[in-house]
């Protein structure tokens, strides 16, 4: 009770056990929230990395890159660092919704659109919601337009959506759109 209002004391005293017990996850987890407690953010990423070393369990492991990406990003500042922890967390969980949502921000906040529609393309492999397939169809179509300036990459996705759902009307308008700013009206019988 007496190290908890003194959390000077209580880092020192779990250093020492982390010390003689190098793998002790209790002594890391206690150290990781005196660090979050504590505000010491950098030694709270080593913390965390530490015990991901440890972890063998997946979807734990996916947990603990995306809090050190939150870490890198949030409190760190270092955006590159966080896209690098995310990025490792899609490698073991290409569906991971929070890694997918949080890399995706981070790529465009940088301004990383070729990053942005690989990951998107990623993403599309592991969906099997039409609904959601359509939904990154369409934003990969507006990052192609507008941010790549790529309309013939943009059209290639509307299209697709067109193919795999015929009737679409936003596609089918956004595609016409596209077609009557960008390129020849024969272009939009092959709709």
């Amino acid at each position: 009770a007496e190290l908890l209002k003194e959390p000077g004391r209580a880092v020192e005293a779990w250093r020492r056990v982390l010390a003689m017990e190098p793998t002790s996850r209790e002594a890391i987890r206690a150290l990781a929230r005196l660090s979050a407690r504590t505000h010491r953010y950098g030694e709270l990423l080593e913390l965390s990395s530490r015990e991901l070393e440890l972890v063998h369990d997946p979807r734990r492991q996916v947990q603990i890159l995306e809090r050190c990406g939150e870490i890198a990003e949030l409190h760190l500042g270092d955006p590159n660092m966080a896209a690098e922890f995310y990025r490792r967390a899609l490698a073991i969980d290409p569906g991971s919704l929070p890694s997918l949502r949080a890399l995706g921000h981070l790529y465009r906040s940088l301004g990383r659109y070729p990053d942005l529609t690989e990951m998107h393309r990623g993403e599309m492999q592991t969906l099997s919601s039409p609904e959601r397939i359509e939904r990154l169809l369409h934003e990969l179509a507006e990052v192609h337009l507008r941010h790549l300036k790529m309309p013939s990459e943009a059209a290639q996705d509307l299209r697709e959506i067109l193919k795999r759902r015929p009737g679409s009307v936003p596609a089918l308008d956004a595609l016409a759109r596209l077609l009557r700013s960008t390129g020849p009206a024969t272009e939009l019988c092959t709709v």
